[in-house]
């Protein structure tokens, strides 16, 4: 028994030593990686130390720099109005200029001339009275036609030239008054004349509307004399616009501006509401390419109101006009008045009972249009709020009752008939009706 005591006493000895070793290794182990430590959080505390003196160093030799240096400036006083306008003449081509530092240099120069005010007025006057110019704006190059390659880029053009007539006369609108970048040399100093201002000024401007030879230029001249005297010269630019409808004066070059001309002309009637060239906006309705004339049919629209119905009919059945698109516009301007207009309700049902395949299209807008949809100038029709005139084409529907139609003639016919009675009800419309 003694014997196992004494055994179990020294195995717990030697365990014991056993573990004091143990724990020293350990200890000395944790204590060199401890000392490591120390060492690299020295070095790295050395580095960033090392780093900031060097940044201090540098700060410190950082100047704010207070030193001005001069920059001449132009006096545009010093060069006469002559010479500046001499200069624009010879920037008709930018040559080897890029673009944006030409149209300074041009803008730099109009600037110059109206800082000078009525210094710059007698040279303005000459040079505008002496009937030349330079178009700064992109001119097409010129077409012959001769070779079929060439016969399909003019064609292109007028078509493209149509487009924009007829987009234009759907706004006929005035200028704004103000060029960014004048588009040619006259207009460019007819705008710093009118910007000078003055009797002087109005007078270089009233002379240049009476002999100009430019639909761009009557609409501009006019926007700047009604700036400068409110209806002074409301006669002199009418007499200018109709005399230039009337007597077109054909211009060299290929400019869009000049082969648009007339769009320009018929602004300035739409602008003082003036009926005076009705009669002769009447015969030309269909051109003598049998084409629809956009500019007289918005003229005739905005003078004549619903008297332009007939003409409007009359043209629609011309054997002359080639486009069953241009009637859908012929069309769009009658049927605001269908249910109040006898003529525009027989057009109306002569449409619906049309078996004609060009006539289906606009057979679909001729009914949509009843209860404010179809096609119109600017988008929908207005939703008709008279109810008179709902009950009136409410009426129109019921009398095509006995026309054949096929079923997707006959649903519209009911749907714009059933929106037809919400309206007369007092009840609104969902904004997608078909």
């Amino acid at each position: 028994m003694k014997q196992i005591v004494l055994s179990a006493l020294v195995t717990s000895v030697i365990f014991g030593l056993t573990g004091v070793s143990l724990l020293r290794k350990e200890a000395a182990k944790a204590e060199s990686i401890t000392s490591k430590m120390q060492a690299q959080m020295e070095a790295e505390r050395a580095d960033w130390e090392k780093k900031l003196k060097k940044a201090k160093e540098l700060n410190a030799q950082t100047t704010i720099v207070t030193e001005t240096v001069e920059v001449p400036v132009v006096d545009v006083a010093q060069t006469p109005p002559q010479q500046l306008i001499e200069e624009l003449m010879q920037m008709g081509s930018r040559g080897k200029l890029p673009e944006e530092t030409w149209e300074r240099q041009i803008i730099h120069r109009f600037e110059a001339l109206i800082a000078q005010g009525h210094n710059s007025l007698p040279a303005i006057g000459q040079f505008v009275a002496a009937n030349q110019d330079v178009i700064y704006a992109r001119v097409d190059k010129a077409i012959t036609g001769d070779t079929e390659e060439e016969q399909k880029q003019l064609e292109r053009r007028e078509s493209s030239d149509r487009y924009q007539a007829m987009r234009r006369s759907l706004r006929p609108t005035m200028p704004d008054g103000s060029f960014q970048n004048p588009p040619t040399l006259r207009l460019g100093l007819m705008e710093a004349a009118y910007r000078i201002g003055g009797e002087n000024a109005a007078g270089i401007l009233a002379s240049a509307l009476g002999v100009t030879a430019r639909g761009i230029e009557v609409a501009w001249l006019t926007v700047w004399l009604e700036r400068m005297a409110p209806g002074e010269y409301k006669e002199l630019a009418l007499s200018a616009a109709r005399e230039l409808l009337s007597a077109p004066v054909a211009l060299d070059g290929g400019w869009r501006e000049d082969r648009l001309s007339r769009e320009h002309l018929f602004s300035v009637l739409h602008h003082f509401k003036d009926p005076s060239y009705a009669a002769q906006a009447q015969q030309n309705i269909i051109d003598e390419d049998g084409r629809l004339d956009h500019s007289s049919l918005a003229y005739l629209k905005e003078t004549l109101h619903e008297n332009v119905v007939p003409l409007a009919i009359s043209a629609y059945n011309d054997p002359r006009l080639k486009s069953s698109r241009e009637r859908s516009r012929l069309v769009g301007i009658s049927q605001a008045h269908f249910g109040s207009h006898p003529q525009a309700n027989q057009f109306f049902k002569d449409l619906v009972s049309s078996q004609e395949k060009d006539d289906a299209r606009n057979r679909y807008y001729a009914i949509s249009s009843l209860d404010g949809g179809g096609l119109s100038d600017f988008g929908r029709n207005p939703t008709p709020k008279d109810k008179t005139l709902i009950q009136e084409r409410m009426s129109l529907l019921r009398s095509i009752g006995d026309v054949e139609m096929d079923s997707k003639t006959l649903d519209l016919v009911e749907k714009t008939y059933k929106n037809l009675e919400k309206l007369a009800n007092g009840e609104g419309l969902s904004s997608k009706r078909r």
